[in-house]
């Protein structure tokens, strides 16, 4: 079966926590949690907790990443990552989405009509490694292999100006 990501972001929590929102509607799932101490580990933890309080801890610094395990046909699970879940790395409040089918059209134009996000890429088995210097339209890597489409703001502050490109890598319909 192909794996389809969807990886989101933006500078604030909202948009994204919007983003996993809308693709987890309608799936049954359960949250696991990365404490902030344990990301060299990667233990996620099951927690009874809903989501705002799993939030609340995320914004706090407590936590690093939530994980959201589906048993859906259409999400396999999602991750909602924290500005300092790689400390090496910073980036934004980020999502990503693994899809259990290639049927990824609906939810990237959804996700981009939000025009609260300030990046939504699509890829080939794993997400690629953007950067925060790799999140401008002259700058990102439109030839990754991985690259299946993408959509980044035309310029600074300009999340509704989108520039939508297709990548090289290819699935099928």
């Amino acid at each position: 079966m192909t794996q389809i990501m969807l990886e989101f972001g933006s500078n604030s929590l909202r948009p994204v926590r919007g983003a996993i929102e809308l693709a987890l509607a309608d799936v049954a799932y359960t949250i696991e949690v990365l404490r902030t101490e344990n990301t060299s580990g990667l233990e996620y933890r099951p927690v009874d907790a809903n989501l705002d309080d799993v939030c609340a801890e995320l914004i706090g610094g407590a936590l690093s990443s939530i994980r959201f395990r589906s048993d859906g046909a259409d999400v396999a699970w999602a991750l909602l990552y924290g500005p300092t879940f790689a400390r090496d790395r910073p980036r934004p409040w980020t999502g990503v989405v693994e899809l259990r089918h290639s049927r990824y059209q609906l939810l990237f134009e959804q996700l981009v009509g939000r025009g609260d996000l300030d990046f939504v890429v699509v890829s080939l088995e794993e997400t690629l490694d953007l950067t925060p210097g790799s999140m401008t339209a002259s700058s990102f890597p439109w030839d990754d292999w991985r690259l299946i489409r993408a959509a980044l703001p035309s310029g600074p502050g300009l999340r509704r100006e989108w520039v939508i490109r297709p990548g090289p890598a290819r699935v099928a319909k």
